[in-house]
């Protein structure tokens, strides 16, 4: 069954002096640890979709351009919402693509082996949503299957996937675990310097 890596780096980092993604962390621009970690997994493609200072985020990335299966995408509409690149990305995945993982770019201490934890639970479930769920919280990233592309074109505004995740409760695989370390995620500063010390 393929599965295609979508991720998510658009945005405008709004609470964050600068674009976020390319703030240092442990050496590094923020986003090249999830594109690696995507890279790294058993996804069979990953488009990353820019948009929000494009040229600085590729050029961090040239290295990486020629890997397998990795393509970049700029959503000229971005400033429409995360809704609008949910819909660049997918618009790119190739038409055998059975399930598609979406991640955001802003959570450096992602790994491949929760990726495929995802990707093997989806596979086994056949629900069509699967996602980490820590002590009762549901977490990024999300694997929404064929039968919801339709839906995720239709979304509009800065809401991402979680109409989805509502209108379809019932039709969802969670993978628990018990440290959310990997899943913190990135907004401000005090953000960052927290993980720095993870």
């Amino acid at each position: 069954m393929s599965k295609a890596g979508v991720i998510l780096a658009a945005g405008l980092s709004s609470r964050f002096p600068g674009n976020k993604l390319l703030a240092r962390f442990r050496g590094e621009p923020v986003i090249r640890y999830v594109v690696k970690a995507a890279l790294a997994s058993r996804l069979d493609e990953t488009i990353l979709v820019i948009g929000h200072q494009g040229d600085a985020l590729l050029e961090c990335l040239s290295d990486l351009g020629a890997a397998p299966g990795f393509r970049i995408r700029r959503n000229p509409r971005y400033l429409e919402g995360q809704s609008s690149s949910i819909q660049e990305g997918l618009s790119q995945v190739a038409d055998k693509a059975e399930a598609v993982l979406f991640l955001t770019a802003d959570q450096p201490l992602m790994t491949p082996a929760i990726i495929d934890r995802l990707i093997e639970t989806h596979a086994k479930s056949k629900k069509a949503i699967c996602l980490p769920r820590i002590q009762g919280a549901r977490r990024n990233p999300v694997i929404f299957g064929k039968s919801l592309f339709g839906e995720l074109m239709g979304l509009t505004g800065d809401v991402g996937g979680r109409a989805l995740l509502e209108a379809h409760a019932n039709d969802i695989a969670f993978v628990d675990f018990d440290d959310p370390t990997p899943f913190a995620d990135i907004d401000t500063p005090q953000d960052l310097a927290r993980m720095e010390k993870s």
